[in-house]
């Protein structure tokens, strides 16, 4: 099965941190933009590998690892490749207004669909109410990702988000109201002037909620802002404070920073992790087929001035079966069920130092990082590029 992610490159206001294509006040072109991603998604085929290829104007030698439907379909027959997820992220997706944000989600899911897609849209607490929540649901998405990061007020406002906790609470509220029943909490830790204390408060409120799905990620920075972070030894404790309280909670740690409810694993980001084929729509956004990868164009305009026409691929790389290989283990090793250990013949001697240094293990034919392996995990990834 394959995946749709359609990138809305558009925020109130752009987090200092942020390094996703995003711009500030971009009113005056949401509805080209709403138009020209309506154009792409009618018209890419995603009901047969083939039609994907044809897209690219090419036919590679290796093949597409799309899966072939044997079940009745939403809107596919027997035997077409079916969309798995429809993600949409951003950016902020829900500065549209929800009559644009419904026609995209519409268009999409015109496509082959599996029937239990996974359709997530992602959001920042202070862009939506009940009436617009309610609206999304009503247009077939089932799945809510909020981007909290923490509970604490000067924390947000150092970060440059807009929203307050009372907003992201509220905002959860809201989309159990609307009829959401899986929903993704975003949390970050290692903020600039965050301590363990907040990190722990901060846990402890999103556990309150009860989401279906929390993400902890650690802030990484592309540049420097002159903020002060907490040293590594205070980042990785909040780290592990986070699997100890998640745990207690009933949440499975089920890939480094993602943490699941029995089911409600985010099933649009483990077919990125096992390298499963997904096509990106939208400005700057990017596409892998099982061999190649390519993207958008990032600039705006020439995306809009290009809707009447078939986007070009741009980067096009297809990839050798070494870098393939690769891929698949780095990604892989993200989830805590690792990788098959067959997969790593090739690497056999940096698999045995790693096992060695006690980065990983062997468990029942498949190879993990340990616990000291996630805290040094890219340190093992290295090993396998």
């Amino acid at each position: 099965m394959s995946g749709i992610y359609i990138h809305i490159p558009f925020c109130v206001r752009k987090c200092a941190y942020c390094d996703f294509l995003s711009f500030e006040n971009g009113e005056d072109c949401f509805v080209a933009y709403t138009e020209a991603v309506i154009n792409e998604l009618r018209y890419v085929n995603f009901s047969t590998a083939e039609g994907l290829l044809r897209l690219r104007g090419d036919i590679p030698t290796k093949p597409l690892m799309f899966c072939e439907s044997k079940t009745s379909t939403k809107s596919g027959k027997k035997g077409e490749a079916l969309i798995s997820t429809i993600y949409i992220g951003g950016g902020t997706p829900t500065v549209l207004p929800p009559a644009l944000l419904c026609q995209i989600l519409s268009a999409a899911q015109e496509k082959p669909l599996a029937e239990d897609v996974e359709i997530t849209v992602e959001t920042n607490p202070c862009t939506v109410d009940l009436s617009y929540l309610k609206q999304l649901k009503a247009a077939g998405a089932n799945r809510l990702s909020i981007g909290v990061q923490t509970t604490h007020a000067h924390l947000l406002r150092k970060i440059g988000r807009i929203h307050t906790p009372e907003d992201a609470e509220k905002c959860f509220r809201y989309a159990r109201q609307a009829g959401f029943a899986n929903i993704n909490i975003d949390l970050m830790l290692g903020l600039p002037d965050q301590t363990a204390a907040e990190w722990r408060e901060t846990l402890e409120a999103a556990i309150a909620l009860s989401p279906e799905h929390i993400s902890a990620y650690s802030l990484t920075l592309e540049r420097d802002l002159g903020w002060a972070l907490p040293d590594d030894e205070t980042e990785r404790g909040m780290y592990h404070t986070a699997r100890e309280l998640l745990a207690k909670a009933g949440y499975r740690h089920y890939e480094i920073s993602n943490f699941a409810k029995n089911g409600k694993e985010s099933r649009h980001n483990c077919d990125c992790w096992t390298m499963k084929p997904y096509i990106g729509v939208g400005a700057g956004a990017h596409s892998f087929d099982g061999a190649a990868r390519w993207h958008n164009t990032a600039d705006l305009g020439e995306y809009l001035r290009g809707a009447a026409r078939a986007p070009e691929r741009l980067s096009y790389t297809e990839l050798t079966e070494r870098d393939l290989l690769s891929e698949k283990i780095i990604l892989g090793l993200r989830l805590l069920d690792g990788v098959c250990e067959g997969e790593l013949v090739a690497f056999g001697a940096e698999t045995e130092k790693l096992v060695g240094d006690g980065l990983l293990e062997r468990r029942e034919g498949r190879v993990c990082l340990t616990d000291r392996g996630m805290d040094l995990a890219n340190l093992v990834f290295l090993e396998y590029l």
